[in-house]
């Protein structure tokens, strides 16, 4: 049995043909047929058309600049926000440091009053120990010159020595200008100037040029540690003054807190007011008055109730020298 048959298929589409044929043959017949499409052209142009398409559809550049407009404000957004958290960031630090310095000051203070407080506390406990030394250092410098005094008078006494009528110190009846072959242990040297005088008790002594020493009026300038045994006040328009065997005293402050004070010999005030005057002060008289010199300094007496004391003045006019 035999099959055969022949057809054709026709297709066209957007200009194109697409043709065909197809033979089969039965029993083992030899089976052929032909296909033939043509569809180059109409693909071709449906490809051109959906180009053609696409390229219309570009973006136009308003769009392009809103585009790049957009992310250059992302970008700015991101670069804000990362100053921003850098920013936060810097305030807690500063912060920080600011909490740590307050600190660090506080500390400091702290420890500065407290080792203000320690220098304190060691210059008052000094100040005493000081202020106890010198006071043992006193006691002991009046033992010595109650020792001296026996040593002396028993080197030096030859009759008509003795006390002065003021009760005032040991050396009252020494005159000036007396010489003495040597001086007490106790004394000290004090310097006016560049003159060194030498010290005890309320007498100055100064060494003679033959050997041995002069007493001497006690000069203005000198400054000691120590007042003779006993002293009076004597006061001169409201300064007060420590008076002894005819020299005057000031008392000077210390130059250091806690330091005890000093004396200074000053020329005798005027209108200073005594009750006594050296023994050898000598009695001169100049026109109608009596006058008592001490070394330069002039005293006039007068009453006062019942009781003569006396006056220091100026040299009066017609005076001997």
């Amino acid at each position: 049995m035999s099959r055969g048959g022949g057809g054709g298929f026709s297709r066209g589409g957007l200009g194109g043909s697409r043709g065909g044929s197809y033979n089969r043959g039965s029993g083992g017949g030899p089976r052929g047929g032909s296909y033939n499409r043509g569809s180059t052209g109409a693909r071709s142009g449906s490809f051109d058309q959906r180009a053609g398409s696409r390229g219309g559809q570009q973006p136009s550049a308003s769009t392009r600049e809103a585009r790049q407009t957009g992310r250059g404000d992302q970008s700015t957004q991101r670069s804000d926000t990362g100053s921003n958290r850098q920013t936060s960031q810097s305030q807690t630090d500063r912060q920080t440091q600011r909490d740590q310095s307050q600190t660090d000051r506080q500390t400091q203070q702290d420890q500065n009053r407290t080792d203000r407080q320690a220098q304190q506390d060691q210059a008052r406990s000094e100040r005493q120990d000081s202020a106890q030394s010198l006071q043992e250092d006193r006691q002991d410098f009046a033992r010595e010159v109650q020792d001296d005094r026996m040593e002396f008078v028993e080197d030096n006494y030859h009759g008509g020595w003795g006390y002065g009528s003021d009760g005032g110190a040991f050396m009252a009846g020494v005159l000036l200008g007396a010489a003495v072959a040597s001086i007490p242990r106790a004394h000290s040297t004090v310097y006016v100037g560049s003159t060194p005088y030498y010290y005890s008790n309320g007498v100055y002594y100064q060494s003679a040029p033959s050997g041995g020493y002069t007493v001497v009026q006690a000069p203005p300038g000198a400054e000691v540690q120590q007042l003779p045994d006993q002293t009076i006040n004597v006061n001169v328009e409201g300064d007060t003054y420590q008076y002894a065997n005819g020299a005057y005293y000031e008392e000077k402050e210390p130059a250091k807190e806690g330091d005890e004070p000093t004396f200074e010999v000053v020329a005798p005030p005027k209108g200073a007011t005594v009750q006594v005057i050296p023994e050898d002060a000598k009695k001169q008289k100049v026109g109608e008055d009596d006058y008592f010199v001490y070394g330069d300094t002039w005293y006039k007496p007068f009453y006062s109730g019942s009781d003569v004391v006396y006056m220091v003045v100026a040299k009066p006019e017609g005076a001997q020298t």
